[in-house]
């Protein structure tokens, strides 16, 4: 993967930039996206905009004396290889999925590096294929449609800097 980004309006209360992605996995499901971010404090106000085009929109504040709630929605994506042995494939393959949570995270910090987290809100499925390993996600061999459903997710995450 490579990035550049450029800084284009940087002010104390607002900072835009623009760039592009380049991904070299011939698997992933877009292989080139343009990136925006826009990050902007409102007046007189604890809540921030903070928009990372094409990843996520958010707004967020404090809340609590270590804690940080956002509401909006993020681009995720899931990927990992499955070991098949059945009657129609046997290899490895790799599940590629592209994901719109949208819903509300709360961030709390814990004290010397560690921070909780909490996820809730609706996923929408918009792209999950099976490939061969190394192959075009277009050459897919399974497609998967779902409906929007429920998610949670509880997590711990430690920072050592």
């Amino acid at each position: 993967m490579a990035s550049a980004v450029i800084v284009l309006k940087k002010t104390p209360k607002t900072t835009f930039t623009v760039g592009l992605l380049v991904m070299i996995d011939p698997s992933s499901i877009i292989p080139i996206a343009p990136i925006a971010t826009y990050e902007h404090q409102f007046s007189n106000s604890k809540w921030k905009l903070d928009i990372v085009l094409p990843k996520q929109v958010l707004i967020r504040r404090p809340l609590l004396e270590n804690g940080r709630l956002s509401l909006g929605t993020e681009l995720t994506s899931e990927n990992f290889y499955l070991a098949l042995d059945n009657a129609r494939f046997k290899g490895v393959y790799e599940l590629n999925q592209l994901e719109l949570h949208s819903g509300i995270l709360y961030e709390y910090c814990l004290g010397n590096g560690f921070n909780a987290i909490f996820k809730t809100g609706i996923a929408h499925i918009l792209n999950s294929r099976i490939t061969e390993r190394g192959q075009k996600t277009s050459d897919y061999v399974i497609e998967n449609k779902q409906e929007a459903q429920f998610y949670f997710n509880i997590g711990l995450s430690y920072n050592p800097f």
